[in-house]
Formats: C-alpha cells, structure tokens, sequence
C-alpha cells in the first residue's frame, strides 16, 4: 500500500483535545474563557454531544470548574456539564466522579462539588449549578432511590437557603 491510499482515521478525542488543555492548563484566563466556551458551545449541539462525552468531556469540564482562574470559564464549565448530563452515561459518570481540589486539599464526590457552589458568592455560579443538578435529577439515569439520598437533599436544601439568603441581601 501507498501512504496516500491508507486512510487515517481520527480518533474522536483527537480534535477536542487542544481545547480541553486550554480549558484545563492555561495559565491566562481569558484563554480559558475562550475554550471553555467553545466546549460548552459544542456541548449545546446534540450531534457533538456524544462524541465530546467519549473523549472525556465531563472530566475535563468538572477539573474546569475546580481550576477555572475566571467566572466565565467555570460558568461554560457548568453549561457544558448541564448540556452532557442529558446523555444517560454522562449522567451517570457524572454521579461517580471523585476528585481533589488541589488548592484546598478538599475532596468531592458525586454532585458534591455543584452543591460546594451553593456557598458561592456569585449568583451566577449558583444559577448554573442549580440547572446542572435539576438536569440530573430528572435523568432517567438515577433511580428514585438515589434522588432521595440524604447528600441530595441535603444539597438542595443548601441551594434552597442560599438563594434565600442572597435575596434578602439584595
């Protein structure tokens, strides 16, 4: 076979890839609000959903929001995580997720760092986290079982107070 003849076929995380290391890795902000916005743009489209959720789009959005140097960049985050978890996979690998805030050393689990957002001082933050959570609690992905668990009732009640608390201070 000639090289010309052999077709070379990209792998699906091939082209997602720089933006995820943007998003992630940057040390600029604004290059991680471009990127990210880009991801959460792709997300938004049903056809790219899938594929960015093979390549580990869920990860990299959730290692977004816990490194985001910027508002924007942390609030795409949310939006691309909101826009995934429509998938019953990305759901679910979503609910299974652990990991390490190498910052604070604090460890989440779960929906357990969307609910950490309930105590953020941006209510944009909260929004979007918010609309993450309400997306995963009506996937079919989760049993009734697990929508009842304490952690999630707990989480929401948080979002529930924190809400009222920033409309009393407004």
């Amino acid at each position: 076979l000639r090289r010309h003849d052999v077709k070379r076929k990209e792998l699906p995380f091939a082209k997602y890839q720089p933006l995820y290391d943007v998003a992630v890795f940057s040390a600029f902000a604004c290059n991680q609000d471009f990127a990210g916005g880009g991801v959460a743009a792709l997300c938004s489209m049903a056809a790219e959903r899938e594929s960015l959720h093979g390549s580990g789009a869920v990860k990299y959005m959730l290692d977004l929001l816990l490194n985001g140097k910027s508002l924007r960049s942390r609030c795409d985050a949310l939006d691309a995580i909101g826009s995934l978890v429509k998938s019953r996979d990305a759901c679910r690998e979503l609910m299974g997720w652990k990991g390490r805030d190498t910052r604070t050393g604090d460890e989440y689990a779960g929906l357990g760092l969307i609910f950490h957002l309930k105590g953020s001082k941006h209510p944009q933050l909260q929004r979007a986290g918010i609309a993450v959570v309400s997306q995963v609690l009506t996937s079919d992905a989760l049993k009734h079982a697990e929508r009842l668990q304490p952690e999630m009732m707990e989480g929401l009640c948080g979002f529930g107070y924190s809400s009222d608390e920033g409309a009393g201070a407004v």
